[in-house]
C-alpha cells in the first residue's frame, strides 16, 4: 500500500496541536504570568515549532524504534515546556511534561468526540480531498499564528488611545504661585501615603522649581515605593496647596494634594509630566 506524506501539512497539524496543547498547559501551571504577553507567545511559538520539527524529522528519517519513541515521548516534550517557561529545575520540568500529558490526553478526547461525532470527521477523512484537508490545516496554523498575536497588537493599540484619553491638562499652585502641564490619570498608579492613607501624585521635580523654592512648609518626608523592573525604595513627598484638573468643560479642584517628586523623565513618554492618582479623580468639582 502506497501512502503520500504532505510534510509540511504534517508540520502544521502537529504545530497547531502542540500549541494548544502548550497553552492548556501553561493555563494550569501559570508558569509564564510575569513574561510580556508578546515574549510569551514568541515562546509558545518556538515550543510548538520544535515539537512539529521534530515530528517531521521522525517521519523524514524514519526513527522507529523503542529508543526513538521514548526520545519523544519524554526529553521531546520536556524540551518544548523549557522553551515555553524558560525553566531548567528538573522537578518542574517534569511536572510540565505530566500537566502537558494530561491537557494532551482532554484535548484528544475532544478531537475524537468531533471526530466520531461531527460532520468533521467525514470532511478530514474522504478519500477525494487531501488537497482540501491540506488547506484547512494550513489555515488553522495561520489562525494559531496570526489570531493571538493581533490580539496582542490590539489590546497595545487600545492601550494607546486609552492614555491619550486620560491625558488631562492640569495647574498646580502654590504660594501664590502656578504652573500649567499635561498629566496622566494612570490606574496603576497606587502610590499612597503609608502614614494618613491618602494617594500620592507623582511629579517630575524639575517642574516644581518655578513655584517652590525650599521645602520648608511643605511637609517634606519619605514614603516607600517600588516600580517595575526597580528594586523596593524611598521617595520624597511634599504637600502642595491646590491641584486643577481640566477635562473638557469639567474642572476638578483638589485642596492640599501629594505628590511625589520624581527624579527624571516618565519612560517613552514626552505627553505628560505628572501622573495624577486616580482616586483623586472624584475630588471637589470647582
Amino acid at each position: 500500500m502506497h501512502y503520500e506524506i504532505y510534510i509540511d501539512v504534517v508540520f502544521c497539524i502537529n504545530f497547531v496541536m502542540d500549541y494548544i496543547i502548550l497553552s492548556i498547559t501553561d493555563g494550569i501551571l501559570k508558569c509564564t504570568n510575569r513574561t510580556r504577553p508578546a515574549v510569551r507567545l514568541l515562546k509558545r511559538y518556538a515550543a510548538a515549532a520544535a515539537g512539529a520539527l521534530w515530528v517531521c524529522v521522525v517521519l523524514v528519517f524514519r526513527l522507529y524504534g523503542l529508543v526513538w519513541n521514548v526520545i519523544t515521548y519524554i526529553p521531546a516534550c520536556a524540551m518544548m515546556v523549557i522553551i515555553m517557561a524558560d525553566i531548567r529545575k528538573p522537578s518542574v520540568i517534569l511536572k510540565g511534561v505530566g500537566v502537558m500529558y494530561l491537557a494532551a490526553c482532554m484535548f484528544g478526547g475532544f478531537i475524537h468526540i468531533l471526530y466520531y461525532y461531527t460532520m468533521f470527521g467525514y470532511m478530514v477523512s474522504r478519500p477525494d480531498n487531501g488537497l482540501y484537508t491540506a488547506s484547512i490545516w494550513h489555515i488553522a496554523a495561520g489562525t494559531v499564528l496570526f489570531t493571538p498575536a493581533l490580539k496582542i497588537a490590539y489590546t497595545r493599540i487600545s492601550a494607546g488611545f486609552k492614555i491619550r484619553r486620560f491625558v488631562y491638562e492640569i495647574e498646580i499652585e502654590h504660594g501664590g504661585r502656578k504652573i500649567s502641564l499635561k498629566a496622566l490619570c494612570d490606574t496603576g498608579n497606587s502610590l499612597t501615603d503609608p502614614y494618613n492613607g491618602e494617594p500620592v501624585n507623582i511629579i517630575c521635580s524639575d517642574c516644581l522649581d518655578m513655584i517652590i523654592g525650599d521645602m520648608t512648609g511643605c511637609g517634606y518626608h519619605l514614603v516607600p515605593y517600588k516600580a517595575v523592573g526597580t528594586d523596593d525604595g524611598l521617595i520624597p513627598v511634599i504637600r502642595l496647596d491646590r491641584l486643577i484638573l481640566y477635562d473638557g468643560q469639567k474642572i476638578k479642584v483638589i485642596d492640599k494634594p501629594l505628590f511625589a517628586l520624581y527624579s527624571g523623565k516618565f519612560a517613552g513618554q514626552e505627553e505628560y509630566r505628572a501622573i495624577v492618582h486616580p482616586a483623586l479623580m472624584g475630588g471637589t468639582k470647582g
